[in-house]
């Protein structure tokens, strides 16, 4: 009897991973079937990339489920020659913004989020930081600061990619070429004057930072919780004690940037966000 434990243990765990996988496919299979509603103009002209100048006049965003305006007259002004990254706490939109450019830019702009540098669950336990994952002291930043430097210097070179599902990081999962003149990299704690993170200072040109509501900001992060399963309460409570307390330490801990934009719009989320340029292989 004893001998037959091992084998049906094994056919149990199989078993419940087929169902968790099966679980996981009704849900993504529909999306993955879904037609894109999003059409090109007919008669917009081709894209031509010259200077590789960034700019953004009076831009809104907004998704078709909900009249919450994401990104509410947005102006920005990056002159080319430069390399762009975009800088905002946990649910600010910066990936709405990073996005929307790598998209109207094409094939030569590239994003490089810092997510892709959380430290490894287990990693986390074992220093007793897995309730605060998110936070600056959560991230391998020595790792991600090595990836900022070599993205000046490097050509070819691959970088690891955060995925949120499984709440795990895929090492070597993207990758930059010479093809990417325009690089926009994605984070929170770029703008920190903490070490080592105050030594992104050094590689960045211009910096700009999008004023944001912590009221505003707090709803977003909840509602984020929300979605990822959490009852209303706990989803709060997740917000006010881990993230917002990382929002706070931003605000306190972090250089001046080159530029401020506010965004003053009642009933709406508004965003944060900080700009760093600079060249690459100069």
């Amino acid at each position: 009897m004893m001998l037959a434990y091992q084998p049906v243990r094994s056919l149990a765990t199989i078993n419940m991973a087929v169902n968790q996988g099966l679980s996981a496919a009704r849900r993504i299979l529909p999306i993955i079937d879904n037609e894109n509603e999003v059409k090109d103009n007919q008669n917009s002209t081709e894209l031509k990339i010259n200077n590789a100048d960034i700019k953004f006049d009076n831009v809104s965003f907004k998704y078709d489920e909900n009249n919450d305006v994401v990104l509410d007259k947005i102006n920005l002004d990056i002159k080319g020659g430069k390399m762009s990254a975009l800088v905002g706490h946990s649910g600010s939109g910066k990936s709405t913004i990073a996005g929307l450019l790598v998209k109207r830019l094409g094939q030569c702009a590239k994003v490089v989020p810092m997510d892709g540098f959380h430290l490894d669950n287990r990693q986390l336990k074992n220093l007793g930081l897995l309730h605060r994952k998110g936070a600056p002291e959560t991230f391998d930043a020595f790792g991600f600061l090595e990836l900022v430097k070599d993205i000046r210097r490097t050509e070819n070179l691959s970088f690891p990619v955060f995925d949120r599902d499984a709440d795990k990081t895929i090492m070597d999962a993207d990758n930059l070429g010479p093809e990417h003149k325009i690089i926009i990299i994605e984070g929170n704690y770029l703008l920190l004057k903490k070490y080592p993170w105050s030594y992104l200072k050094g590689e960045f040109d211009l910096s700009v930072y999008l004023e944001v509501s912590d009221i505003d900001l707090e709803k977003r992060l909840t509602d984020r919780w929300i979605a990822h399963g959490l009852d209303p309460i706990s989803a709060s409570a997740r917000a006010l004690s881990n993230d917002m307390a990382n929002v706070k330490y931003v605000k306190e801990h972090s250089i001046l940037p080159d530029y401020r934009v506010a965004q003053i719009q009642v009933d709406t989320w508004l965003e944060i966000l900080g700009c760093r340029a600079f060249s690459r292989f100069s």
